[in-house]
């Protein structure tokens, strides 16, 4: 339960509206279409790999998650991941 209170704060601070975990991976949808950081989103997005790619207004990332605890922890990482990335636009 901790974990999820802690994802909702990493996703409010990384403008993060919706984020969908499952089996192959999550899709991630920002308010209002924005991210803080274009820039740190291009590398974010870098970084993930050919797994990673932008569908109209929203980000896929493909990943093999076979337990709902692989799912709380990769959400997890994601809104860690962009919420670090919004910090260094506002540094």
């Amino acid at each position: 339960l901790m974990l999820i209170v802690r994802i909702k704060a990493m996703c409010k601070r990384a403008g993060i509206s919706r984020i969908d975990g499952g089996p192959k991976g999550a899709t991630v949808q920002f308010h209002n279409d924005k991210f803080a950081n274009p820039a740190g989103l291009v590398d974010f997005l870098k970084a993930q790999g050919p797994g990673a790619k932008v569908s109209g207004n929203k980000i896929v990332l493909l990943q093999e998650w076979k337990t709902e605890a692989e799912r709380i922890k990769g959400a997890f990482a994601i809104a860690r991941d962009l919420a670090e990335q919004v910090v260094k636009a506002k540094a």
